[in-house]
């Protein structure tokens, strides 16, 4: 299983999304999610792995799965996890430019070992 930092992933998505010749930025979302399916799974940490992504309308949608840690926790700190993912996102604003000018929406789901659906969130970088 390979790690790679959702950062580098995400900057992966960037470079294809925000190229200058960039017509439809569905199709290069789509175009760029393609190429980062290819390196799933990835490890985040410990507990979490980015085991799907997939390109919705303007939305770029991420899967993870969750393990080693009940679904109750998981279930009961969501804001706390929502409020995380979106202090990274603003910690690399200057990154998202491509996501900020074609509005597009990251969601977030995460699911536990079986594949229930535990939290799901979406941000919208533009409105950070």
């Amino acid at each position: 299983m390979k790690t790679v930092s959702p950062v580098v992933a995400l900057l992966a998505v960037l470079v294809l999304s925000g190229c200058p010749q960039v017509s439809d930025p569905q199709t290069e979302l789509e175009k760029a999610v393609k190429d980062l399916q290819k390196r799933l799974p990835w490890k985040v940490d410990e507990y979490t792995t980015c085991k799907e992504i997939r390109a919705g309308d303007l939305e770029i949608i991420y899967v993870y799965e969750v393990s080693g840690i009940a679904d109750s926790n998981i279930k009961s700190n969501a804001a706390t996890l929502k409020q995380g993912v979106a202090q990274g996102l603003k910690a690399n604003i200057g990154s998202l430019r491509p996501y900020v000018k074609h509005d597009i929406a990251m969601k977030y789901v995460y699911k536990n070992k079986k594949g229930e659906e535990l939290v799901s969130f979406t941000l919208h970088p533009a409105k950070l």
